[in-house]
């Protein structure tokens, strides 16, 4: 009670300090009185606490630095998720969106860079938002495009929905293309899926193509995709899929 009438900002310090340790109300409680007493100066001590093990800690900061924070704390925590142990890079990714998402693009490229499955499919749906891409969608497109030559199945497709999210239809054709005749039915169905951002001829004749190639998963995408682009295009591929064999289809 007495501190919530104080703006002193030497009480800064031992707020964060107290962070590490306190039960949930406390810490709740300093949270709240924080930006009161906000100083610059200290906010190093404060990001710190992102590398802290302490999960349900870690959020917490997350939640206060976007309101206290700006160039400085954006610096750090660009310098922390390049570390390859660091435990905050969801969290460091909230903030940074959060503070500055026009700059954001190098560090969620620095997370497709060493970051694990679930940082990776964060990064990349960040990488797709507006506030990221207004001011270089290129840029941002060539960081989910790295993305594709990952390992790990999830971040690819997530990076081929990016790229039918940001890339003309020719560039997708040229990146995602390929993905279209993988024996890979998850990455196959993903291109199949980016498809319906296209309404053109060339996007209904490769869906009419999948449709009359299969398996059945990819017809399934073919057809909800012709669904979605909706033009008196998709009337053929349409009218031949009534006539199929399997009666699902």
């Amino acid at each position: 009670r007495l501190a919530e009438r104080v703006s002193d900002k030497s009480l800064f310090s031992p707020y964060v300090k107290a962070l590490r340790a306190a039960d949930p109300t406390l810490r709740a409680l300093l949270i709240r009185l924080m930006p009161r007493v906000n100083s610059a100066l200290d906010h190093p001590a404060l990001v710190a606490l992102l590398q802290s093990s302490d999960a349900q800690l870690r959020k917490e900061v997350a939640q206060i630095l976007p309101t206290i924070g700006g160039r400085k704390v954006f610096e750090l925590l660009g310098e922390m998720v390049g570390e390859p142990s660091f435990p905050g890079r969801l969290e460091a990714m909230e903030v940074v969106v959060a503070i500055v998402p026009h700059h954001a693009v190098p560090l969620l490229q620095t997370v497709l860079a060493v970051g694990n499955e679930v940082e990776k499919v964060r990064a990349i749906a960040y990488l797709t938002e507006p506030r990221c891409t207004a001011r270089d969608p290129g840029a941002a497109l060539a960081a989910i495009a790295g993305a594709l030559g990952d390992g790990q199945e999830s971040v690819v497709v997530s990076a081929i929905a990016g790229i039918s999210a940001l890339a003309s239809e020719d560039d997708y054709l040229t990146q995602v293309g390929p993905y279209l005749e993988s024996a890979n039915l998850a990455l196959a169905r993903a291109a199949v899926d980016g498809l319906r951002m296209f309404a053109s001829p060339r996007a209904v004749a490769a869906l009419h193509l999948r449709l009359r190639a299969g398996p059945n998963v990819l017809r399934f995408a073919a057809l909800d995709a012709l669904e979605v682009i909706g033009t008196g295009d998709v009337l053929n591929p349409l009218v031949e899929a009534l006539g199929h064999a399997q009666i699902r289809v």
